[in-house]
């Protein structure tokens, strides 16, 4: 007989522990985080959950009813309508998507800011490369890293001058696409390049440089190129080199280039002032500065002092001028700008002079030819077509001025063949300068000036009909000149409309009207 256990013995008890199948106790609900207040990831957890297991989860999401995940159910009621809600959650995730584009694009530009009515003045840094046999600039690891200095450079030294931007709103960019731009800057290998990034992203000024063929083992250049300034063009527009090339490497290359960096953020608050019409700031800048003052006196200085110089130009000041001009081509005899300018400093001073008196001064003559060697030569350089444009209309103005001198002490016959010259000059100028409204003022100004004299020339010997023909022509040229104002207004350039139109071409259209009704 089996023994007998009692309930009350260990023996029992261990008994019942072993053989009796354990009480049925409902598991603990474990705890859980408080729900999400987020819809979106409110159903983002339901989603997920769905996925692991189970069959059916219904739960409230805000603005919602019956929702129901299950391990092959998923469906959102809302109103009256439902919807499986994958595809919801997709076209939610979708329009989330497609407004953070449409927000970047909206809100981070892809181009500097300009405008017509407010100050700015807009630097892009390109990436610095190396040259290869074709003549492309590809990637360097020393060039970026020295074009990233320049640029840190450039924007430190925006930031220590308070005036700046009230007075110009500086922004200078560098590198690729991110949360300040939309736009990828790039390397630029050439003046073409350079032109083309800024009328791309409407920048002001355009740095770039590349090593030559032996990478950071050979030479570099820094150079930049200045755009045109509220669509009217300037003389210095184009491509200009900052210094001689660096012929270092290594350490030296890089010392160099942070002494090259100061120069070129510095050199670029003169232009800043120069371009926006303050010279006698620009001129401070550039003569004052203590870094532009440790510039080397070699032939990398003639690009300061040609800016030197045009400032003094500006104030009216030739001899000063023509002091900066002629030491910038000490340093570098074929630099054609220098060239240009010294020419501008004896054409100024001959200006000033009473109109009979002009032709007693030998400086009329060198003024020409100052332009005509530019004129000749500057199918070589590096923008050509800016530095010819340039040179045409100088040589035009030069013959002008020589032409109504020769005028004023009846000289007819040379006066007119300088005259007919003159035209042709600034009349084949007139195409490159379209949308340039105060250059185009000045060159129909000249040429209707220029017709004015022809007329009565042709009148002195007789010959009406070609009087009639060059005063006709003169109207044409002294309305297109007045139209130059009109079209310029936009531009609140004062100088056109009142130094060019109201003051000159106006007052002749009148005189060309009388003498038209009185044949």
């Amino acid at each position: 007989m089996p023994p007998c256990y009692g309930p009350g013995s260990a023996s029992g008890h261990e008994w019942l522990t072993n053989h009796l199948p354990p009480l049925h106790r409902p598991p603990s609900a474990p705890t859980s985080p408080p729900p999400d207040k987020n819809p979106l990831k409110r159903l983002a957890h339901l989603m997920r959950d769905a996925r692991s297991g189970g069959d059916v989860i219904a739960a409230n999401v805000e603005n919602s009813q019956d929702v129901i995940v299950g391990k092959n159910i998923l469906k959102i009621r809302i109103g009256t309508l439902v919807a499986p809600a994958t595809p919801v959650l997709i076209g939610v995730l979708v329009f989330i998507a497609l407004a953070a584009v449409a927000s970047y694009i909206a809100f981070v530009p892809a181009r500097m800011p300009t405008s017509d009515f407010s100050p700015y003045f807009n630097v892009v840094v390109a990436e610095f490369g190396q040259l290869d046999a074709q003549g492309r600039a590809q990637p360097s690891p020393a060039g970026q890293d020295l074009s990233d200095s320049v640029y840190r450079a450039l924007r430190d030294e925006f930031s220590t001058y308070s005036e700046l931007k009230d007075l110009f709103n500086p922004l200078v960019w560098h590198g690729g696409p991110g949360l300040d731009k939309r736009a990828s800057i790039g390397r630029v290998s050439n003046i073409t390049e350079a032109r083309a990034l800024a009328e791309s992203l409407g920048a002001n000024v355009v740095v770039f440089g590349n090593f030559g063929a032996q990478g950071s083992a050979g030479s570099f250049t820094p150079e930049f190129y200045i755009a045109p300034i509220r669509n009217v063009a300037d003389d210095l527009v184009g491509a200009h080199r900052l210094g001689a090339p660096i012929q270092r490497a290594g350490l030296g290359l890089k010392a160099e280039l942070i002494d090259r960096q100061k120069l070129m953020a510095k050199f670029t608050l003169g232009l800043m002032y120069d371009l926006s019409g303050l010279p006698d700031r620009a001129l401070n800048m550039l003569t004052s500065d203590a870094d532009l003052a440790r510039w080397p006196d070699d032939p990398s200085k003639a690009v300061l002092l040609l800016f030197i110089g045009r400032q003094h130009l500006y104030l009216r000041q030739p001899d000063d001028a023509q002091r900066a001009f002629e030491e910038a081509l000490r340093r570098d005899p074929a630099y054609l700008r220098a060239h240009l300018g010294l020419g501008d400093a004896h054409y100024q001073r001959v200006a000033m002079l009473p109109a009979d008196q002009r032709l007693d001064s030998p400086e009329l003559d060198q003024a020409i030819g100052e332009y005509q060697f530019v004129f000749e030569r500057a199918a070589q350089a590096v923008d050509a077509p800016l530095l010819a444009l340039s040179a045409r209309l100088s040589l035009g103005y030069g013959r002008a001025l020589k032409g109504g001198a020769l005028y004023q002490r009846d000289h007819l016959e040379p006066a007119e063949t300088e005259l007919l010259a003159a035209v042709d000059l600034l009349s084949g100028a007139l195409d490159a300068l379209a949308g340039q409204y105060r250059r185009l003022g000045q060159a129909y100004e000249a040429i209707g000036r220029s017709y004015i004299q022809l007329a009565d020339i042709a009148d002195a010997r007789g010959d009406t009909a070609e009087g009639k023909r060059r005063y006709d022509a003169a109207r044409s040229a002294l309305q297109s000149c007045q139209a130059q104002g009109e079209q310029g207004r936009g531009l609140t350039d004062e100088f056109l409309v009142n130094n060019i139109v109201l003051a000159v071409c106006v007052p002749n259209l009148d005189t060309v009207n009388q003498a038209l009704s009185s044949r």
